[in-house]
């Protein structure tokens, strides 16, 4: 049976918010605040003082796939991040309001550095009764790949990249609210861009 446990640690930045609203407002501001005018690249100035908004996952599953009838059943660890790069935001006027709008997130997984991250459990071939095949490291290699995509597609079905990005726009929208800012902060899809199934 397979067993999927997911560890969530959101980094957002509130205490960093309140420093950097404090940092623009004597650095970037100046002393022309009242008379300062809102432009693209004061709001991409503002907004890379920030740079990231991350959720970290960690997913231990069974592994259990096959490829040319050899089946492989593995314990695998993997640890992974929904990254969205702040810097990459756009800019846009619209009347008296300056949007942000968030770019698309980054979906990351690699197999954890945790020790026996990867354990094999068994493997058999399917095909032949009396000659048992061996799997190649390039089959194996294969369903580790498969699996992988599998866990992507579930970090997007489970709504971890939703959140990430609904902690993205709550992180920008408090600093632009902490400096009395006119802008608001724009999410073109808020449920993420998750990959084309195959």
């Amino acid at each position: 049976m397979k067993k999927l446990y997911y560890l969530i640690k959101v980094l957002v930045i509130v205490a960093v918010v309140a420093v950097v609203g404090y940092v623009v407002k004597v650095y970037v501001l100046d002393d022309h605040y009242d008379n300062f005018e809102i432009s693209p690249a004061s709001i991409k100035k503002v907004t890379g003082m920030v740079k990231l908004s991350t959720l970290e996952i960690h997913d231990e599953a069974i592994l259990k796939d096959s490829i040319h009838s050899k089946w492989l059943v593995a314990k695998e660890s993997v640890d992974g991040a929904v990254t969205i790069n702040l810097e990459n935001v756009t800019v846009e006027a619209q009347g008296d309001t300056t949007l942000v709008i968030l770019p698309a997130e980054q979906v990351e997984v690699y197999e954890s550095n945790d020790p026996n991250a990867y354990e094999i459990i068994d493997t058999y071939d399917m095909a032949s009764t009396f000659i048992n095949r061996e799997m190649t490291a390039d089959e194996e290699n294969q369903l580790k790949r498969a699996y992988k995509a599998r866990i992507i597609a579930g970090i997007y079905e489970r709504g971890l990249v939703r959140r990430a990005r609904a902690n993205a726009v709550q992180t920008l929208s408090d600093l632009y609210k902490s400096l009395n800012l006119p802008v608001k902060v724009v999410d073109p899809t808020p449920e993420g861009n998750p990959p084309a199934k195959s």
